[in-house]
């Protein structure tokens, strides 16, 4: 492989570029060099393909069969006018029109394959979320307060505080934990799950979330607190996934 050329997806590299690409598509090259967004000018790494099958695309963009894509390619003569191959890219530039930097792409017939393993990136991604927490536990949330006293910014989290009756522990350490959640509908915390009392679950928590970030810390009484949060929507799972995270958190450290 020459330098510039995108990678090839062999095997398991499939999930690789799964995870990475937020746009994935099957289509048909139909020039080189041209653009069909009108900021962006023609040039010789771009090319404009037809999407003959959607295989990860942003819901709000809507039904993108047969429409044209500029691709900003990494390797623009291996893909002459006429080549099908399936996409791997990262959105550029959503309007009347879309734009995308590719990634890596592979041959049309291994579009199966790429289907099959979109079909897996919330397991892929629930793994993620397993491998890089600090606890896991199945429990009940006992209560629920919301904090007082805490900065009132526009974007802060509005934390509340979960109480929780840990039934087993399944990862790490879950003496001393102090669970908070965001109660706030802002774009920046609307996707976190919000606790209720009796729910229960298995919590994925991480300490030191960056995306908790200084309003966790500022929740801490002291120093050596453990503050936990447990801000993505995979990490409070129903309890009928108790022996799949089991044998996830298993298989990682195996």
């Amino acid at each position: 492989m020459t330098s510039g050329q995108p990678p090839e997806a062999h095997g398991s590299d499939l999930d690789e570029f799964v995870r990475a690409a937020s746009f994935i598509f099957a289509g048909t090259v139909v020039e080189s060099g041209s653009s069909n967004v009108h900021i962006v000018e023609p040039r010789a790494t771009l090319l404009l393909v037809r999407v003959d099958r959607a295989l990860r695309v942003d819901p709000a963009i809507g039904n993108i069969q047969r429409r044209l894509v500029t691709v900003d390619a990494r390797d623009p003569k291996a893909l002459p006018p006429g080549s099908r191959a399936v996409f791997f890219a990262q959105s550029w530039i959503h309007g009347e029109e879309l734009a995308v930097h590719e990634l890596a792409h592979v041959d049309v017939d291994r579009v199966d394959d790429v289907e099959a393993a979109v079909a897996r990136l919330p397991e892929l991604h629930l793994t993620d979320r397993l491998e890089g927490a600090d606890v896991v536990v199945h429990a009940e949330v006992e209560q629920t307060n919301d904090l007082t006293g805490l900065p009132l910014e526009r974007r802060a989290p509005k934390w509340s505080e979960a109480t929780l009756r840990i039934e087993s522990t399944l990862k790490g350490q879950s003496s001393g934990l102090r669970l908070l959640f965001p109660t706030s509908t802002s774009h920046h915390w609307y996707r976190a799950p919000r606790l209720r009392r009796g729910q229960r679950a298995i919590f994925i928590l991480r300490e030191d979330d960056p995306q908790a970030g200084r309003w966790g810390r500022a929740a801490a009484r002291h120093e050596h607190e453990r503050v936990v949060t447990a801000l993505d929507p995979a990490d409070v799972q129903p309890e009928s996934e108790l022996a799949q995270i089991r044998a996830l958190i298993g298989a990682s450290r195996g």
